[in-house]
C-alpha cells in the first residue's frame, strides 16, 4: 500500500490512474479485513484530491 500512496499523490495523471486501477482490482479480490484497509487508505488524507483540486481557480472539473 505504501507504493500506492506514492503513486496516488503523483503529479502525473497516468500514475494516479494506475494507483486507482490497482486499488479497484485489490478491492475486488479482497476479503473483508482487506477491504476495510483499502477503504481507510483511500479515505485518509493526503490523497490526490489534496492540493490543486481544492483550489477553485485550479479546479478541472465542476
Amino acid at each position: 500500500m505504501e507504493d500506492l500512496g506514492i503513486l496516488i499523490q503523483s503529479a502525473i495523471n497516468e500514475e494516479r490512474l494506475l494507483a486507482l486501477i490497482i486499488l479497484v482490482q485489490k478491492y475486488k479480490k479482497s476479503k473483508e479485513e482487506q477491504i476495510e484497509e483499502i477503504y481507510e487508505f483511500y479515505h485518509t488524507p493526503p490523497h490526490f484530491f489534496e492540493g490543486s483540486f481544492k483550489d477553485p481557480k485550479e479546479r478541472l472539473f465542476y
